[in-house]
């Protein structure tokens, strides 16, 4: 795979290839992950265990770090979406939106029961935030 080798150039343009294919927003897998065959059919002998390539710590630091630096370069955000100690993961790389007009406009409709948590699962979504229940959002990161 390309983040394990030195090859920048060929990395940038295919992860911005991708991500224009993708409407600006992908998930990379690193490291072998647990074959979805071996989860739902443990039973099976011909069951694939892994797919994907199997990394030492130090190489899925080394190809986290090299996804990190082109994402810089590429304005991009990245956001690891789980790590675990069998040494593999999921990244979220998504274009950052030059302006307001890029920004994709999602309307929600929330129903429930009162103190059902409608406003605070809002709050959060939309503010990173917590609601204080009269419509004042305070801060829920620390």
């Amino acid at each position: 795979m390309i983040l394990e080798t030195g090859e920048t150039d060929e990395l940038r343009s295919k992860l911005a290839a991708t991500l224009l294919k993708k409407h600006g927003e992908i998930v990379v897998p690193l490291g072998a992950h647990p074959s979805p065959d071996r989860l739902y059919n443990p039973d099976t002998d011909n069951a694939t265990k892994t797919t994907g390539k199997s990394l030492t710590k130090d190489e899925l630091d080394l190809a986290v770090k090299r996804l990190k630096g082109v994402c810089e370069e590429l304005k991009a955000e990245l956001n690891e979406m789980y790590r675990t100690d069998e040494v593999y993961g999921c990244w979220q790389v998504r274009l950052t939106p030059r302006g307001v007009e890029e920004i994709m406009e999602v309307r929600v409709a929330v129903v429930g029961n009162v103190d059902a948590g409608k406003s605070t699962t809002l709050g959060v979504l939309t503010r990173g935030g917590l609601d204080d229940g009269r419509g004042k959002v305070s801060d829920c990161r620390g």
